[in-house]
């Protein structure tokens, strides 16, 4: 875990030397769409005969609550985070709906692979979100608390999903 870690720690995860992860947590840092993408793109100091792939292709569990990070850095998500299977982007302000369907569509590694989302406290977030959830094969769990513009209609979008509004869920 590098939750609350400053960013000069965190971007030594963007380099060819970092090894490779299977659960990251990178929580309530100051990170911007610029710094994540430098952290999950392939290494810019690859050395000679190292593929071109994120250092964190096998990724399964990601954590960014709480950061700056935006729609766009969740459209990076399924080209490089191929193995996800548990996202938080919990209480990350500038999370939209578009941001959500830029993440799950139909076809993209995350739509194969992620089993739990936590969106909690994510305000802008809506009951539109719930159509893209549609397109996940393996989607077991979403967590929404502190969500005041999702509604139980969600739930009827994606019966086999469960929806969980109290604060005491955690994905680990």
């Amino acid at each position: 875990s590098l939750s609350s870690c400053s960013w000069a720690v965190v971007s030594a995860l963007g380099f060819a030397v970092c090894p490779l992860l299977y659960s990251l947590d990178i929580s309530w840092i100051t990170m911007s769409d610029e710094q994540f993408w430098d952290i999950i793109r392939p290494p810019a100091d690859r050395h000679p005969g190292m593929v071109d792939i994120s250092r964190l292709h096998k990724l399964k569990h990601l954590s960014v609550a709480g950061t700056e990070i935006s729609n766009t850095s969740l459209s990076e998500i399924p080209n490089h985070l191929i193995s996800l299977e548990k996202l938080d982007i919990s209480y990350c302000p500038r999370m939209t709906d578009d941001g959500i369907r830029q993440l799950l569509l139909p076809g993209n590694s995350v739509t194969q692979s992620l089993i739990a989302l936590d969106i909690s406290g994510c305000t802008k977030i809506t009951d539109r979100a719930g159509d893209s959830f549609q397109h996940c094969t393996q989607l077991q769990t979403v967590k929404m608390a502190s969500s005041p513009h999702i509604s139980a209609k969600i739930r009827k979008k994606c019966p086999v999903v469960s929806f969980i509004t109290q604060s005491s869920f955690q994905i680990t």
